[in-house]
């Protein structure tokens, strides 16, 4: 998988599109060809749909449709939920249903969709599984566990890792990945 960016800013778009050519079996020169991926943040009630996940896609365009991934985030720590992102919990979970669910009708079933509960590693336990069960639930196939503010340990992202795993239903075709920092000094 190659992210070539976030969809959000206008002044990587030019590469982006450049870069998708990478995912387009007529420009690669290898039975190789990757997945390319445009990270955009999900749908809130202050955005319209074509301004963060339809530009993520309009990004992936040179790729061909079963190289192409959305890459989508929502904040699931109780600090994200209160003062980043002011909503409840519940509006989270809405967030998620909608921002798949139109990621997934603009991919359609080849293309591939990424899901980041931004900041799990501080998440309640509860909410981060009824979070990612949400994504896969709605059509994401890629889970990416983070500890966006290099948080924990090794030994403490794996357990929660563990645990989250553990309590996931359908997750048989689920590709779980990591997204972690060392700001902390953590060297997870």
């Amino acid at each position: 998988v190659i992210e070539v960016g976030f969809a959000g800013n206008d002044l990587e778009l030019d590469g982006m599109h450049r870069m998708a050519k990478l995912g387009n079996r007529d420009f690669v020169e290898s039975d190789h060809v990757p997945i390319i991926s445009c990270f955009t943040k999900a749908l809130d009630s202050r955005d319209e749909k074509d301004n963060c996940i339809r530009r993520a896609l309009d990004c992936l365009v040179n790729a061909d449709p079963d190289r192409r991934m959305i890459h989508l985030f929502v904040g699931t720590s109780r600090k994200l939920i209160d003062y980043r992102y002011p909503q409840k919990e519940s509006e989270a979970i809405q967030r998620v249903k909608d921002s798949i669910s139109y990621a997934r009708s603009l991919i359609g079933d080849y293309g591939h969709i990424e899901f980041s509960p931004e900041d799990a590693m501080r998440a309640d336990l509860d909410f981060l599984v009824e979070v990612v069960q949400t994504a896969i639930n709605y059509g994401a196939n890629v889970i990416n566990i983070t500890d966006t503010t290099g948080f924990v340990t090794p030994d403490n992202y794996y357990n929660i890792v563990q645990k989250l795993i553990k309590r996931l239903t359908s997750t048989e075709d689920i590709i779980f990945s990591a997204h972690v920092h060392n700001d902390s000094g953590n060297a997870v």
